[in-house]
C-alpha cells in the first residue's frame, strides 16, 4: 500500500517563566561615629624672662 502522510511536528512548547529574583537583604545600619576627645587643659606657663637691665 502507499505510505501515510508524514506526521507534522507539534508546536515547540512553551518556554518556562523566568523566577523571580530573590530580594535584596537589608542594609545593616550604620554603627555610629564616636564622639569627639575633650581637648586637653593647657600647659603650664613657661618661666619668666630675664628683666633687662636699667
Amino acid at each position: 500500500g502507499q505510505n501515510g502522510i508524514t506526521g507534522r511536528y507539534g508546536p515547540p512548547g512553551l518556554k518556562g517563566m523566568k523566577g523571580a529574583v530573590g530580594n535584596k537583604g537589608e542594609n545593616g545600619t550604620n554603627g555610629t561615629i564616636g564622639m569627639k576627645g575633650d581637648t586637653g587643659s593647657r600647659g603650664p606657663k613657661g618661666p619668666l624672662g630675664k628683666m633687662g637691665s636699667p
